[in-house]
């Protein structure tokens, strides 16, 4: 199995991204009453898609820049930790009647690199 490599670049891209996509979650949930007071709940709803964008164009920027074989691995492993950490949000979300506003962006975002490491660690170890 070739090892997975990532560019300075793309690494440094992703890490901008995913920081900027907690802060922007972070501000949402600061600045919710206010959104919602001056625009609407519809507002509030569809500002959580930000983060989502912002991660994606840096995802679709690295893609372009590595080889198209390790495309196919890199996305499973990124689906994979994206519904583990969405399992995670949504079986948490509902712990002592928080709500899902309740659990922290860095909280969702460390589950998300957690997973990745993980599927990448197993991946690594059992050669698959």
């Amino acid at each position: 199995m070739n090892k997975l490599t990532i560019n300075t670049q793309s690494r440094n891209e992703l890490n901008a991204a995913i920081i900027l996509a907690a802060l922007i979650w972070s501000l949402i949930m600061i600045f919710a009453d206010e959104i919602v007071t001056t625009h609407s709940r519809h507002a509030l709803n569809l500002l959580p898609l930000l983060p989502v964008t912002i991660f994606s164009m840096a995802l679709l920027r690295h893609y372009k820049r590595i080889a198209v074989e390790q495309v196919k691995q890199q996305t499973q492993n990124i689906v994979a930790a994206g519904l583990a950490t969405s399992l995670f949000a949504a079986f948490f979300s509902q712990a002592a009647g928080g709500g899902f506003t309740q659990i922290s962006a860095i909280t969702i975002y460390s589950c998300f690199a957690i997973s990745l490491c993980g599927i990448n660690s197993v991946r690594k170890h059992f050669q698959f």
